[in-house]
């Protein structure tokens, strides 16, 4: 059940620009009872701390009305400035973690990714 985080978007220089908000995605697990993950931010010493949890959801489908579960950050990616107050232009780490439909988490987190924020724009802006 472990997830292997896969970063999708990160540069760590000097910004100037809003630019988009990094996001996240990972493997997803082959295990059936996935129930969802946690997001951990790890700091540069401690250690890592729990800052969302991502439950799986169920929906249906449009075309064929079949339900389907689908995971953020396996399926869909998170964007990772929504979970937290990230200083533009530091760096933070990340890490995952799943856990099961009973709530039970895999005692080892993925391996860890480090993302330099970006600085975040809000309306009225210049992103608009």
């Amino acid at each position: 059940m472990l997830a292997a985080l896969v970063l999708l978007a990160a540069v760590c220089t000097p910004l100037t620009t809003f630019t988009p908000t990094p996001t996240l995605k990972w493997d997803a697990s082959a295990a059936s009872d996935i129930g969802g993950h946690f997001l951990y931010r790890c700091p540069d010493s401690g250690p890592c701390v729990p800052i969302a949890t991502l439950p799986c959801e169920w929906s249906v489908s449009e075309d064929d009305g079949v339900p389907f579960r689908f995971c953020r950050g396996a399926d869909l990616d998170i964007a990772v400035q929504k979970y937290g107050d990230f200083p533009a232009n530091t760096t933070q780490t990340f890490r995952v973690a799943p856990y099961d439909v009973s709530g039970n988490v895999q005692p080892v987190l993925s391996s860890s990714v480090t993302i330099c924020m970006s600085p975040v724009c809000t309306a009225p802006g210049p992103c608009q």
